[in-house]
């Protein structure tokens, strides 16, 4: 499978809930970064493609910050265990909408 940022893993167990922020940088693989800003970024979380985003993810624990997206995780417990993948979608000031794939997350 290929992803849109480098080979990466968030560990994410009982430990770590709560962990955070997690920031993802969109701003280098945007065409126009500077003149076509990021407006809102949604995350969503996937395991086995089936999706985890309220196990995971809190929405009002993400954040657009200029081009990034801050994000913390909660520990989502023994069911969810393995490797989540994040669909990031980015939508532009100017109306465009880019989706960008982060792996892995992994709940243990």
């Amino acid at each position: 499978m290929n992803f849109d940022f480098d080979v990466s893993e968030i560990r994410i167990n009982p430990a770590t809930d709560a962990w955070g922020p997690f920031r993802f940088n969109l701003k280098w693989a945007l065409p126009n970064p500077t003149g076509d800003p990021v407006a809102s970024c949604t995350v969503k979380s996937f395991l086995n493609g089936t999706e985890t985003t309220t196990d995971l993810i809190s929405s009002s624990s993400m954040a657009s910050v200029g081009n990034a997206v801050d994000v913390w995780f909660k520990y989502p417990g023994v069911t969810k265990t393995g490797q989540h993948i994040l669909e990031l979608t980015a939508t532009l000031v100017g109306g465009g909408v880019n989706r960008f794939r982060f792996g892995y997350v992994e709940v243990g």
